[in-house]
């Protein structure tokens, strides 16, 4: 005996429209992911774009102006232990501001700046290489010179300014240990 049961017309109608629904369902949110697809990667490739743009101008700017500065100062460099200049010294002091100055320049074409404050000595920007008496209570903690300066690239500290620092005057009594 058969039990296959036998559905309406209404019942095929209706499961068949469900059915229909699900699909329209499916599709719209196929069509929604395809879209999502197709606009991140014409993202992609517009980011694809402007790199290739990016590196073909860099390509076509040969090497960063530092390296002219610094096949420069190799030259001279070469040139000065070839040389009895050494031995002069108007000479060997010549040569030190011209390296001086074409260090800065190469320094500088690399976006670092150098910082040299004055004032109150602050750990995260100075590194205290020596201390010396201050000359009152006042300049206690204060800079009293700077060793070498220091050098920031877009403010970040590439190297903190060295500095000698003023301690407490000589003769002052410690902290807390005051004459009575």
């Amino acid at each position: 005996m058969n039990t296959r049961r036998v559905l309406s017309p209404w019942h095929e109608l209706r499961d068949l429209r469900s059915r229909a629904d699900g699909l329209v369902a499916d599709l719209t949110a196929a069509r929604a992911e395809s879209q999502a697809g197709a606009a991140a990667y014409a993202e992609l490739a517009a980011d694809r774009d402007r790199l290739a743009d990016q590196l073909a101008a860099i390509g076509d700017a040969g090497p960063p102006v530092v390296v002219h500065d610094l096949i420069a100062v190799a030259d001279n460099l070469v040139d000065l232990t070839d040389d009895e200049a050494i031995v002069d010294p108007a000479a060997a002091a010549a040569f030190a501001r011209w390296i001086t100055q074409r260090v800065g320049t190469m320094i500088s074409h690399c976006e670092v700046t150098w910082a040299a404050d004055e004032g109150p000595f602050d750990p995260a920007r100075h590194e205290a290489v020596a201390s010396r008496p201050a000359p009152d209570a006042g300049q206690e903690g204060r800079i009293a010179e700077t060793v070498r300066p220091g050098y920031l690239w877009r403010d970040q500290i590439v190297r903190p300014q060295q500095v000698v620092v003023y301690a407490a005057p000589e003769g002052a009594a410690p902290e807390g240990n005051e004459p009575a």
